[in-house]
């Protein structure tokens, strides 16, 4: 690899990127996956306020997370975190703390 390509995640065995199911942002099979499984240290997770989708170095998606830290499922050494449904386009981002601009 030459010094100036990014190193892009491993594929799953299908060819998709990590995470993503190729059944739209918008599908239950899409938000069931961006739930499952992050991991994250426990003194953080209070501080969560959202999740930031990143495929091939691109925003895809932002999803609040849900503040009631009761609905954290933990599996293992990973977390189910209780995202929104609704997305948050990459400008719509100055509730959660910070803000994105498209080029």
């Amino acid at each position: 690899m030459s010094s100036t390509a990014a190193a892009r995640p491993k594929p799953t065995a299908d060819g998709r990127a990590y995470h993503e199911t190729c059944q739209g942002d918008l599908s239950e099979e899409q938000f069931d996956t961006d739930c499952k499984y992050w991991p994250l240290a426990d003194h953080k997770c209070p501080h969560a306020k959202a999740m930031i989708y990143v495929v091939d170095g691109v925003v895809k998606r932002i999803r609040p997370i849900k503040p009631d830290l009761n609905a954290w499922e933990r599996h293992g050494s990973k977390w189910e975190i209780p995202v929104s449904r609704s997305r948050t386009g990459t400008c719509g981002t100055r509730g959660l703390g910070f803000e994105l601009f498209e080029r």
